[in-house]
């Protein structure tokens, strides 16, 4: 399983202000229309140079809440985006949701997009950022949202804000190579065998501007550069968040289990087991760089094509336990995509000789997985090739086409 690092969200000022009201409607569908083509003309416009600002120093103490950047952006007049935004809203067919952790103050957000209806299969809508900011497990004041408008190109987002202050982020799926570090993906999914983890982690792209200035101002500005790190919560395609199963609270998305796991016993409780002790124990051993799940458990997986298997191994006592084998509810289990503190599995399951494709909803009820709800997305074809060996090439993406193209507003 490919390990993925946490995303990076750069905030241009320390505490965002609420976007302004709504101040137009739009009426008829040739209004709809225009407001859309002019959020896409707004998104595609070239950036602002970033303009050098001398170095200066914070004046203590620091606001709670996401990190100022030493960066500021040119200042622009802001488009008529509330106006844009309530005729999109409207038309939302799809949200995507993104949890967020901002260090060093740890200060939770949560991301999401909300897609437009676009009958040129463009994908844009509007965004919004949720701030709560908690101290002793406490909330100590309501949540901040900002808001603004967004294009998805390929594996890219690129936000614009309401506030001009704020200026324009670009958050691309990335993933981290022992020898290269963070590497940006060309594609929002593998082309050849598609993952649903292909996009579980996105990052901002920082231009040569903005990492000139990091270093030009590390004495004055210590906190500037850290990213905001986030993990996808809930797929485009997916009628459930993993929030919506979440073990505590969802502002501990990023909190694990802290104690060192126990080992399991395979000359007794976990005999079962013995024939794969050795990936088991492995697992065990290396735990700060396997996945998790529920929050208790660490998840030992693998196979290929249609044969995925995974365990489950309690780190509160080594049990072990079967998450799957290879199928759920019959189908053979062709990808899934899990949470460290969910106890939701999503999963895509296909059958040749019955013809489908199937997503499907899972809850692990502490010894075994339960199925919540399938979708069926289609025949088998949908998802494999016309033998039933492989995926299809690119099959994830052309899910994702579909629903947002046939999916009615919400």
């Amino acid at each position: 399983m490919k390990t993925r690092v946490a995303v990076a969200v750069l905030a241009a000022c320390s505490v965002l202000a609420m976007a302004m009201p709504v101040s137009a409607q739009f009426k008829g569908l040739k209004a709809m229309k225009k407001a859309l083509e002019t959020a896409t003309e707004v998104l595609e416009e070239p950036k602002p140079t970033p303009q050098p600002q001398p170095p200066v120093r914070p004046t203590p103490p620091r606001a709670p809440g996401p990190i100022a950047a030493p960066v500021r952006t040119q200042q622009v007049t802001a488009p008529a985006t509330p106006a844009i935004r309530q005729a999109v809203r409207n038309e939302v067919v799809a949200t995507e949701a993104w949890r967020c952790l901002q260090e060093p103050d740890a200060t939770p957000i949560k991301l999401e997009f909300h897609y437009a209806r676009d009958e040129a299969g463009q994908r844009l809508g509007y965004f919004t950022q949720t701030y709560t900011y908690e101290y002793e497990a406490k909330e100590t004041q309501p949540p901040t949202i900002n808001k603004g408008i967004f294009r998805s190109v390929g594996a890219s987002y690129r936000l614009k804000y309401d506030d001009p202050d704020l200026g324009r982020i670009e958050l691309v799926a990335s993933q981290e190579d022992s020898e290269n570090g963070t590497v940006l993906s060309t594609s929002r999914y593998t082309e050849d065998y598609p993952s649903m983890r292909d996009v579980e982690t996105i990052t901002q792209k920082f231009t040569d501007a903005q990492i000139k200035m990091f270093e030009a101002t590390a004495d004055d500005n210590p906190d500037g550069g850290i990213p905001l790190q986030c993990k996808l919560i809930k797929p485009i395609f997916s009628k459930y968040s993993f929030d919506d199963f979440y073990v505590d609270r969802p502002t501990e998305f990023f909190e694990g289990f802290r104690e060192d796991p126990r080992q399991p016993q395979f000359s007794g409780r976990d005999i079962n087991f013995r024939n794969i002790r050795t990936m088991l124990s492995d697992a065990v051993n290396n735990h700060w760089y396997t996945p998790k799940f529920g929050k208790y458990f660490i998840v030992v997986s693998g196979g290929k094509h249609m044969a995925q298997y995974a365990y489950l191994i309690d780190m509160r006592s080594g049990k072990v336990h079967e998450l799957f084998v290879e199928t759920i509810e019959g189908g053979g289990v062709l990808d899934y995509i899990i949470t460290e503190n969910s106890n939701m599995v999503l999963s895509i399951t296909a059958d040749p000789d019955k013809n489908y494709c199937n997503l499907n909803y899972s809850k692990w009820n502490g010894s075994a997985l339960e199925l919540i709800q399938t979708d069926r997305l289609g025949a088998f074809q949908t998802c494999l090739n016309e033998y039933g060996t492989s995926p299809q090439p690119n099959y994830l993406q052309a899910i994702e086409d579909q629903y947002l193209q046939r999916n009615i507003p919400q």
